[in-house]
Order: C-alpha cells, then sequence, then structure tokens
C-alpha cells in the first residue's frame, strides 16, 4: 500500500495547517516510511526534513484547483499509483473534490480529512466517494453519517 497524503500549500511556513500537515506527516512517514509521499507546493526540504516529499511546482495560488485536476492523472499514470493499492489522503475541499473525480477512472482509494463541513455540494460529494474518512471528533463523526448517510464504520474519529 501506498499512503500519498496531497496538500495546495506551500512550505516553509507557520501557519496551523503548515503545522499540523508537517507533524502528521512526519508520523506516517516514521510509520510507512517509503510507502508515504507528502505531495506539496513548491516546498524547501528544510521545513519537512526526515518525511519522503515531492513538490508540484505551482508557484501560484490563483487557479491551482484547475490545475491539479490536469496535473494529478498525468501523475497518477506516470507513477502506477492508478490501483486500489494506492490511498490518496486530503483535507482541501477543492483537492478532495479532484481526487474524488478522478477516483471514479483510477480506481485508487481516497482518504478525506474532516476538520469541519464547507456546507456546499462538496461536503456531500467527497463524503460519498471516500472510502475512509477521518474526523476531529465524536460530533463531527455522528453528523457526517447521519447528513450524508455514510456507514460510520468508515469514520474515525481521531482527536488532536
Amino acid at each position: 500500500m501506498k499512503l500519498i497524503y496531497i496538500s495546495p500549500l506551500q512550505f516553509p511556513a507557520s501557519s496551523g495547517m503548515h503545522v499540523y500537515i508537517r507533524e502528521l506527516a512526519g508520523r506516517i512517514s516514521s510509520v510507512l516510511k517509503e510507502n508515504f509521499l507528502l505531495l506539496v507546493r513548491d516546498s524547501g526540504p528544510a521545513d519537512i526534513a526526515g518525511v519522503n516529499y515531492q513538490s508540484v511546482n505551482f508557484p501560484f495560488m490563483r487557479f491551482r484547483t484547475v490545475f491539479y485536476f490536469f496535473w494529478l492523472p498525468l501523475f497518477i499514470a506516470r507513477n502506477g499509483y492508478g490501483s486500489r493499492e494506492t490511498v490518496f489522503f486530503a483535507n482541501d475541499p477543492n483537492l478532495l473534490v479532484v481526487l474524488a473525480v478522478w477516483k471514479i477512472f483510477f480506481g485508487y482509494r481516497l482518504a478525506s480529512d474532516w476538520h469541519q463541513f464547507v456546507e456546499d455540494w462538496r461536503d456531500s460529494f467527497v463524503a460519498g466517494r471516500s472510502d475512509y474518512l477521518i474526523t476531529t471528533s465524536l460530533k463531527l463523526k455522528k453528523s457526517i453519517a447521519e447528513k450524508f448517510g455514510v456507514d460510520g464504520t468508515k469514520i474515525l474519529a481521531a482527536h488532536g
């Protein structure tokens, strides 16, 4: 199994989300080692040292969803990630939509990380197409299961 954590954020940086991604990637990487890959936008190695990562090399914040929509299938095909042995993991709502769309064609598994609802169509679209859902609370887990009809056994509430 290969776990690919994809983030549209640029490193180095020190916002709360950057710290979350860096720490989570470090912990996952220490367990999965070469079976883990962190995809980030234009990163410097000092900020994510010790983590197997690849820079996507897209320097602009604007149009990033469109960029990822066209870039992702090329990346998947080029690296042989189009199978059930690959799990893509993300928490960005737009990236999750892109991953959910391409999942139909490539057959990889999708893990979505939920911190809150976006409050539009993306919530139900992503929830319905995710193989695994991770939430930050039991309350959010229950809300996703009830609101979108997702089997509660597919949802993990991981605090902190």
